[in-house]
């Protein structure tokens, strides 16, 4: 049932901090791929807690698992948190 709901929040359009919170709490879940939905979802929301969650998941051989695709939203997230700070120095 927790994948579920991870699922239905990560892909959900707002961005309050009831959903970033929910989506966190999922971040040490049994299941990787729920852990990874729940990275993907806070990392779209701009929260810092992604890149923690995204350590907790550890190496993933993406040749194996091609439907780890959402992991890169971690890096697209680093990449506008640089470019915010280049802005506003």
């Amino acid at each position: 049932m927790r994948a579920v709901v991870c699922d239905w929040l990560a892909g959900y359009p707002a961005r309050t901090p009831d959903i970033a919170d929910a989506l966190a709490c999922l971040l040490e879940h049994e299941d990787r791929m729920t852990r990874i939905r729940a990275v993907y979802g806070l990392a779209e929301r701009d929260d810092p807690r992604c890149v923690a969650g995204y350590d907790l998941i550890g190496p993933v051989d993406r040749e194996l698992h091609p439907d780890t695709w959402e992991l890169d939203a971690v890096q697209r997230y680093e990449r506008r948190l640089r470019g915010r700070a280049a802005r506003n120095p």
